[in-house]
């Protein structure tokens, strides 16, 4: 009876301790993907069912103007500050360029900037450029406090 008492307990210790190797696994697999190191991803094609780590894609250079015929044109990246260089955030967040964009015209606002990956701000507004210009954000969804700015004609 002691025998399977201390196997169960044994059990109970090594389930433990793959829950929390697990846990930590997964804490920096998270921390890493937001920093941009590794996403964590399923296989998709193969019958393989265990998790593996894939280095993410590198991000591209700062986006370069659309070719033409464009219906907005790139202007770069700049600074951005809690009084809004571009003073109108739109409430939903925003999956590409295009979708800001049309955010923008919906609204009949020539200027929009993409920051953080997800937020669109959109007005009537010259001053875009008033916090400065930066050249080390690398994602065409802008990045924190740098909005990739475009203007529409």
């Amino acid at each position: 009876m002691n025998q399977i008492k201390k196997k169960v307990k044994s059990s109970i210790k090594t389930r433990r301790t793959v829950i929390i190797i697990a846990f930590v696994a997964i804490c920096c697999i998270c921390i890493c993907s937001s920093i941009g190191g590794y996403l964590y991803s399923l296989p998709t094609t193969s019958s393989q069912t265990t998790p593996s780590l894939q280095p993410s894609p590198s991000p591209s250079p700062s986006p370069s103007p659309s070719p033409s015929p464009s219906p907005y044109t790139y202007k770069g990246q700049f600074k951005d500050d809690k009084l809004r260089a571009i003073p109108i955030m739109i409430p939903n967040n925003v999956k590409s360029v295009n979708e800001c964009y049309q955010e923008a015209k919906a609204g009949q606002y020539n200027t929009f900037g993409l920051q953080d990956g997800f937020q669109c701000f959109v007005g009537k507004s010259p001053n875009y450029s008033q916090y400065g210009a930066v050249s080390t954000c690398k994602s065409e969804m802008g990045c924190e406090w740098i909005n990739q700015v475009y203007t529409i004609p």
